[in-house]
């Protein structure tokens, strides 16, 4: 939802806000991965 009092910078910087967001949610998805990799596999 979009209201008329909304300005450039306000897009930018909520785009900027998802950047970050997707950022940190790729790292919580790759550190598991990151740290099984120096492990031993195998199953609990």
């Amino acid at each position: 939802m979009t209201s008329a009092a909304e300005t450039a910078a306000d897009n930018d910087r909520r785009n900027v806000s998802d950047a970050v967001g997707v950022v940190v949610l790729g790292a919580c998805a790759v550190w598991p991965l990151i740290s099984a990799a120096g492990h031993d596999g195998r199953p609990e």
